[in-house]
């Protein structure tokens, strides 16, 4: 975590065992590993602002292969691979 980051502000920080563990039961809309570290998006965090009206869009770092693009619709999550997608 960085100086300035705080945690459930900025991100929400868990140990590697317990992302890997929200992996492997596919709660992130998108997930990466970066310089060691791993990161996500998990579904739940979505459906609360989809809940209180708020638009959401992801910004996957390029650097994260086989992430997921997003397209959210209000009753339905749909997944797309993107392969060396440039924004």
């Amino acid at each position: 975590m960085k100086s300035y980051e705080v945690d459930g502000r900025d991100y929400f920080f868990v140990s590697r065992q317990t992302m890997e563990n929200f992996i492997q039961k596919k709660k992130f809309i998108e997930f990466g590993e970066y310089r060691g570290y791993l990161y996500g998006t998990s579904k739940d965090s979505i459906k609360r602002a989809m809940k209180s009206g708020k638009i959401c869009v992801l910004k996957v770092q390029p650097e994260v292969r086989q992430s997921f693009i997003v397209v959210i619709d209000q009753n339905k999550l749909v997944q797309v691979l993107c392969y060396n997608a440039s924004f």
